[in-house]
């Protein structure tokens, strides 16, 4: 994590190390830290929204309220 957390210091406009802090807080069960992680992941790049619906990083994570309503925003923003 420390890695990461170092990355999105260095280069804030570097996805992968924001989806992978979202990846670990999501396996230690911080949903809202998870959330703002995967929310400026999708940000910068907007296909990683395709993967949280199935990455079993997001496991520990899918059943709560604010991830079913980021997955409701992406969905819809993609219909629109």
């Amino acid at each position: 994590m420390a890695s990461y957390e170092q990355a999105t210091e260095i280069s804030p406009d570097y996805a992968n190390a924001w989806n992978h802090k979202a990846r670990c807080y999501a396996q230690w069960g911080k949903v809202e830290l998870a959330i703002d992680c995967l929310q400026k992941s999708i940000e910068l790049k907007p296909e990683y929204f395709h993967n949280i619906t199935t990455e079993p990083d997001f496991d520990p994570i899918r059943e709560s309220a604010k991830f079913k309503q980021l997955i409701r925003a992406g969905q819809l923003s993609q219909i629109i």
